[in-house]
């Protein structure tokens, strides 16, 4: 049977040119969602790490303040452990935790991070370095309070820091 343009039937489907324009389209969505959930992941990453690291500085701050302020031995009031305090444990009021850090990200020779019993914390925590400084001082609100001012500082090996601070009055303790 000869054709003629009477007798050609249109055949339905896509072009080759209608498919590759799908492929390409397909293939920009499933780029984009794959982005959008590599991105959302990062940030799930983020904050779990930001609070590690604010747990972390929180607990060392409760570790210090938890202590005495005044020195129970009595004596002179000076910043940083006494003579006899040569370790974290011996530490038996405020200010003997000025100075103290805690460095694992030193290559050389790393510290472990360990709680108040000395237990060591889980890999995740060892990541971070801890600083604390304490600092006599006095602040005003509607008198002149004197006392201690406490910050924890805990960095990680990319250089950020998460601070938690607090002042305790000399009565208190």
């Amino acid at each position: 049977m000869k054709c003629t343009r009477s007798t050609i039937r249109h055949q339905s489907g896509f072009t080759m040119i209608e498919v590759l324009a799908a492929t390409v389209i397909l293939a920009f969505a499933v780029i984009a969602v794959a982005e959008a959930v590599s991105v959302a992941q990062s940030q799930t990453y983020e904050a779990l790490h930001d609070g590690r690291a604010t747990s972390l500085a929180e607990a060392f701050l409760e570790e210090v303040v938890s202590k005495p302020y005044a020195d129970p031995a009595g004596g002179e009031v000076n910043l940083g452990p006494d003579l006899d305090e040569l370790s974290r444990n011996l530490f038996d009021n405020i200010d003997d935790y000025h100075g103290f850090t805690l460095d694992t990200l030193n290559a050389d020779d790393p510290d472990v991070i360990t709680d108040i019993a000395g237990n060591v914390l889980p890999q995740m925590y060892q990541i971070f370095s801890i600083n604390i400084s304490t600092q006599y001082t006095t602040v005003t609100l509607f008198e002149s309070v004197p006392g201690i001012s406490v910050t924890v500082t805990v960095t990680d090996k990319t250089g950020r820091a998460w601070t938690a601070s607090r002042f305790v009055p000399e009565s208190g303790g």
